[in-house]
């Protein structure tokens, strides 16, 4: 065969090759390939005159929002370490957007904020899929063109969402800090704040998971749990702390005793008294006490 045909042979490979498969998807996301893939829902229609506010509810929180516990072990989530330092999600600079949306046409606000829906609404579909990371790498992009300005509620659904990538991704600590920022756009977005109170209780924050119920119980009287928690959690709270005071004695006898042994005493020889009145401590010497 000449050189000529090889040549030939190998170009129609190539093409038969380019014909059969498209390029890898890019981790950056295209905001017209979302459109396309959600263009049949009845929900991303628009009026006659473009006008873009039917494209969200009128609360945007009644869009469905990804529930807690939705996925199962057959996913394959593997748990990770609740350790803030080993897992990165960005934090969103409100004050850069609100300084890029000045300069903006409104035509251009309403542009970004029908990229940021499309955006939420891919990321909704891939948390249902299981494809949790993803899911979380599409709301941070949302938040990014999301306006800052008349879009409280939806910005606040996007962190709550956010929150909710984290609590499955097991970075309960992350989610707390998602779930506040969700709250100052709305403070009265109770499944968030019942959210961010669960994460308080699984990151040791008892006091601020207290704060959060007593909140529960004011905007919803009828949350059974939240009630209990309200009664159960100072007793727990005062159990923590009398355990912790017991521990921290414990290593200052240790380091005593290590400092009293040249002298033949111990901290034996020093007597710990409360005062039921101040709560304060007197420490009384013992010479006789044995070492």
């Amino acid at each position: 065969m000449s050189d000529n045909k090889i040549e030939n042979s190998r170009v129609n490979n190539e093409n038969i090759v380019n014909g059969l498969f498209e390029p890898a998807a890019t981790d950056d996301v295209n905001s017209n390939q979302i459109k396309d893939r959600s263009a049949s829902d009845a929900d991303m229609k628009q009026d006659a005159d473009g006008d873009v506010k039917n494209r969200f509810s009128s609360d945007p929180r009644d869009i469905p929002e990804i529930p807690e516990g939705a996925l199962s072990s057959e996913t394959g989530q593997e748990e990770k370490e609740d350790d803030a330092e080993t897992f990165v999600l960005a934090e969103i600079d409100e004050e850069a957007l609100k300084a890029t949306e000045e300069s903006l046409k409104p035509i251009e606000l309403d542009e970004r904020a029908i990229k940021a829906m499309d955006l939420k609404e891919g990321a909704n579909r891939m948390y249902a899929e299981g494809r949790v990371e993803e899911a979380l790498e599409l709301y941070t992009e949302a938040l990014t063109v999301c306006p800052v300005s008349g879009k409280g509620k939806e910005r606040a659904a996007l962190y709550g969402n956010r929150s909710a990538c984290c609590v499955q991704l097991e970075q309960h600590k992350l989610a707390v800090r998602e779930c506040t920022k969700a709250l100052e756009y709305d403070a009265k977005y109770l499944k968030v704040l019942k959210r961010r109170a669960k994460c308080c209780e699984k990151t040791d924050q008892l006091e601020l998971a207290l704060d959060d119920y007593k909140k529960i119980v004011d905007l919803d009287p009828s949350d059974v749990h939240a009630r209990e928690r309200v009664f159960n959690l100072p007793r727990e709270i005062n159990e923590r702390n009398e355990k912790l005071k017991a521990e921290m004695i414990g290593k200052m006898k240790d380091l005593g005793n290590m400092f009293l042994k040249p002298f033949g005493l111990s901290t034996d020889n020093f007597q710990l008294n409360q005062d039921p009145n101040t709560g304060g401590y007197n420490i009384k010497f013992n010479q006789n006490s044995s070492g």
